[in-house]
């Protein structure tokens, strides 16, 4: 790979200038920006490009820690923003997965049975049967589990479709199809990301749409929202969906341009919104930066075995944390240091790494961060001789 960073004079008079010499005379292009921040990272992220398909020796209590640490996601990487504490135990202790309400169950379960519901519908000659069908089958707790008070039940996700068959036709009538990657179609499609120092990073996108005649792409992320009005502030900004925009312009090598369409549900009002959102380079270079600074914390929490706990996160989401009152116990009382409940948390995640619990054929891509590195820098080069952004 070559590891030279081709900046305009613009770009070298404000590297000049981060470095105490001559401030800027040029106003920076945002490529520039971007290579700018590139540039610091492109030698950490010299890893092997030989991606590990067996599970390496974990014989240590720290070494299988460490392991289960590294593996990123983006709900992941939520509780490292809101509690480190509460990421160790999540990731480590023997209640990890299990123990939540039930009540929390409705609230997953709606969202993922209206999401595979409003999926379904956009599938070839699919009636509203087969999208109720999907949704029935993706409800994992008993039909009858419901919180009325905020309208989340089987019945309500019923409904919910009924409005969904209008908007997706609405969408369907415009020219977008399900798109298609070498015969893998674009629902639920599942991206792998190698990061430096055995970091992985694994994103899941609801759905990728392709407009034939005008050669764009579309990414569909499906919301659903306890809040009466739905505000694009809160979704413009996810990393969610920057993570799903650097690996499509992986995917499809640059040849087209795309936006992302958030389609949320309000729960109290029981409408959707339409959220429509371009992503630029500079701020999918943020993202690379954002996922190696996030990568560089944990490190550090790793290396001196100290997860601060934030109390400002010990009543979130209108009911206290599940580890509120015993988090501040030894690793022994905790369990995160038991090699037995470790082993079978190994083996879940490797299971699912090998055979995706999503969509139930494996990742579809896996990205080495040093490749999708050069491969933007080639974007943004030729961004810069287009004169795109």
């Amino acid at each position: 790979m070559n590891n030279t960073v081709s900046l305009s004079p613009a770009a070298q008079a404000a590297l000049a200038a981060l470095s105490g010499k001559n401030p800027p005379s040029q106003r920076l292009t945002p490529e520039d920006s971007a290579k700018l921040l590139l540039s610091p990272v492109i030698s950490q992220t010299q890893i092997s490009q030989v991606v590990a398909v067996t599970l390496p020796v974990l014989e240590t209590v720290k070494e299988k820690q460490v392991w289960l640490l590294k593996q990123r996601s983006y709900s992941s990487n939520l509780v490292l923003h809101r509690c480190p504490k509460k990421l160790q135990l999540d990731t480590l202790a023997a209640m990890s997965g299990e123990g939540e309400e039930e009540e929390d169950n409705v609230d997953f379960a709606f969202g993922h049975s209206l999401a595979a519901g409003v999926q379904t519908l956009f599938l070839p000659e699919a009636t509203k049967e087969d999208a109720q069908l999907a949704a029935f089958m993706a409800w994992d707790i008993p039909l009858e589990e419901e919180k009325p008070k905020k309208k989340k039940s089987f019945w309500y996700v019923l409904r919910a479709i009924d409005l969904a068959v209008h908007l997706v036709a609405e969408i369907q009538s415009e020219g977008w199809v399900i798109a298609d990657f070498n015969g893998t179609p674009g629902i639920e499609y599942s991206v792998k990301i190698h990061l430096p120092d055995g970091f992985k990073y694994i994103a899941h996108i609801d759905l990728i749409l392709y407009h034939p005649v005008y050669k764009k792409y579309r990414i569909i992320e499906i919301k659903t929202s306890g809040f009466s009005v739905i505000h694009e502030a809160m979704y413009a900004n996810s990393s969610q969906a920057l993570s799903y925009s650097i690996a499509l312009d992986y995917l499809v090598k640059h040849q087209t341009t795309y936006d992302v369409l958030y389609i949320a549900y309000s729960c109290p009002e029981m409408e959707f919104t339409m959220l429509p959102f371009s992503k630029s380079n500079l701020v999918k270079v943020e993202w690379i930066r954002d996922i190696l600074h996030d990568c560089e914390t944990i490190k550090g929490f790793i290396k001196t075995n100290y997860f601060p706990k934030r109390g400002e996160a010990c009543y979130d989401f209108f009911k206290p944390c599940p580890y509120f009152g015993g988090c501040g116990y030894a690793d022994s009382y905790l369990g995160i240091d038991r090699p037995e409940i470790l082993d079978l948390l190994i083996e879940k995640e490797i299971k699912n790494q090998k055979i995706d619990k999503h969509n139930k054929r494996g990742y579809d891509i896996e990205i080495q961060l040093v490749d999708l590195i050069q491969d933007k820098l080639l974007m943004l080069d030729a961004a810069q001789r287009g004169g795109g952004k």
